[in-house]
C-alpha cells in the first residue's frame, strides 16, 4: 500500500489508496457521479484545474486522473473516493429508457441527474435483493424489463387498466393505497427529498429496469390526489410502453390508464351521469320519460 498519496478521513481504516482507486478506476462511475451532482464536465473541470477535454477522457476511458486529483474529485462531485472503484453491478439508463413527465421543459442536466439516480436505486435494489426476498415482480408481460408479446395486457389503456385490476384482485371500486400494493406486485417506488429542487424540475418518471422502477414527486403532504394520479400514470408507463418516445401520445394513455385503473367508469357513471330525467313539469315529458 502506498502511503504518499494523501486519504480521505477514514481511508486508511479501510484500505482504500488514491492509487488503489486509480489502479481499478471505472469510468462510467465518474460519470454516474457528475451527473448525479447535476454539473457539466466544464463545471468539473475548473474545479479540478484541468481542461474540459481531459475530464471527457477520464469518462470515455481514453485516460485516468492521477491519484492526487482523486481526493479532489471525490470532493468535488460530494462522493466517498471508493465510489470510482469498479466492480460493483451498474445497470446504464439511456433517455429511451425512462418516461418523463415533463420531458421538453426538463433540461437535459436534469433528465441525467434523474437517470442516475434511477441508477443509483437500481444498484441499492440490487444489493437488498442479495439479503432480502422482495415481492416478484407482477406485471402482466414484465420479464426482465422488456415486455413479451404474448403475455402483455390490451394496448387499450382502459382495457388494460381493467385486466390489471382483475389480475390484482382489486374488485370495481376505487383503488387503496396504491403506493403500497405497487411495491407488494413488486414495483419500486421511491420518493426524492422534497428539498432537492431538481425533483421538482424533474417530476415524476419511471423506467423499465430489471425490477420497475417509479420515481414519485414529493407531493403527498400538499396534494395527495395528484400524488395517487402520478403513480397511476407512471404505473400506466410500465404496463404499456416497453420504449419512452416522450411524445403527447403516451402522455395521453397513461391518463387514461390511470384514471380507468383508479376509478373505473362503470363505477361511478350510474349516480354521475343520470340516463334518463323527468322533467315533472311538463305532462308529455312525464308520460314518455323522455331522455336528456
Amino acid at each position: 500500500m502506498r502511503t504518499d498519496q494523501p486519504l480521505l478521513p477514514g481511508m486508511a481504516e479501510r484500505g482504500t489508496t488514491p492509487r488503489a482507486v486509480y489502479d481499478a478506476f471505472d469510468p462510467a462511475r465518474l460519470t454516474q457521479a457528475r451527473r448525479l451532482a447535476g454539473m457539466t464536465k466544464k463545471d468539473v473541470a475548473e474545479r479540478l484545474g484541468v481542461s474540459p477535454a481531459a475530464v471527457g477522457q477520464y469518462e470515455t476511458g481514453v485516460s485516468k486522473p492521477r491519484p492526487d486529483l482523486l481526493p479532489r474529485l471525490a470532493d468535488v462531485l460530494d462522493v466517498p473516493m471508493p465510489f470510482f472503484i469498479a466492480g460493483r453491478p451498474s445497470h446504464r439508463l439511456d433517455a429511451s429508457m425512462a418516461h418523463f413527465r415533463s420531458l421538453r421543459s426538463t433540461p437535459k442536466a436534469q433528465r441525467e441527474r434523474a437517470l442516475a439516480f434511477a441508477e443509483q436505486i437500481w444498484e441499492l435494489t440490487y444489493a437488498l435483493e442479495k439479503r432480502v426476498q422482495l415481492p416478484p415482480v407482477d406485471l402482466p408481460g414484465f420479464t426482465g424489463g422488456e415486455v413479451h408479446p404474448g403475455l402483455a395486457l390490451p394496448q387499450d389503456p382502459a382495457a388494460a387498466a381493467r385486466e390489471l385490476r382483475r389480475q390484482w384482485g382489486l374488485g370495481d371500486g376505487p383503488v387503496t393505497h396504491l403506493v403500497r400494493r405497487m411495491e407488494a406486485h413488486g414495483i419500486v417506488v421511491v420518493s426524492p427529498s422534497a428539498a432537492d429542487e431538481a425533483a421538482r424540475t424533474v417530476d415524476a418518471f419511471s423506467s423499465r429496469c430489471a425490477r420497475p422502477l417509479a420515481v414519485l414527486t414529493p407531493n403527498r403532504a400538499d396534494d395527495v390526489y395528484r400524488h395517487r394520479f402520478t403513480a397511476a400514470h407512471e404505473l400506466g408507463h410500465l404496463v404499456l410502453h416497453g420504449d419512452a418516445t416522450g411524445d403527447s401520445r403516451q402522455e395521453r394513455e397513461a391518463d387514461a390508464f390511470a384514471a380507468e385503473f383508479l376509478t373505473p367508469a362503470t363505477s361511478i357513471a350510474p349516480p354521475c351521469c343520470p340516463t334518463a330525467l323527468i322533467w315533472h313539469g311538463s305532462p308529455n315529458y312525464a308520460e314518455s320519460g323522455a331522455s336528456v
